[in-house]
């Protein structure tokens, strides 16, 4: 599917990376944040239960969070 260029300009207006001018702004999205930032959401969450995903370091949100649930490979969790 080929998406119109005023399509995508209006996407980069609605998540702030281009003004309404037209500049554009230049962001960098890996879909991996460093330490700091994953603390930073740890903490701006104020979530009651903290589950990991994705991550081979779950010592890290155990430091950053008091209630931290880990789920084994294929395993499951019951949230309540």
């Amino acid at each position: 599917m080929e998406i119109s260029e005023r399509r995508v300009i209006n996407w980069l207006v609605h998540f702030g990376l281009v003004s309404k001018k037209g500049q554009l702004s230049r962001s960098h999205v890996s879909g991996h944040g460093d330490g700091t930032q994953i603390k930073k959401v740890i903490e701006g969450a104020k979530a009651k239960k903290l589950v990991p995903i994705h991550t081979e370091k779950e010592k890290y949100h155990k430091m950053w969070h008091p209630n931290v649930k880990v789920v084994k490979l294929n395993g499951s969790l019951e949230l309540k």
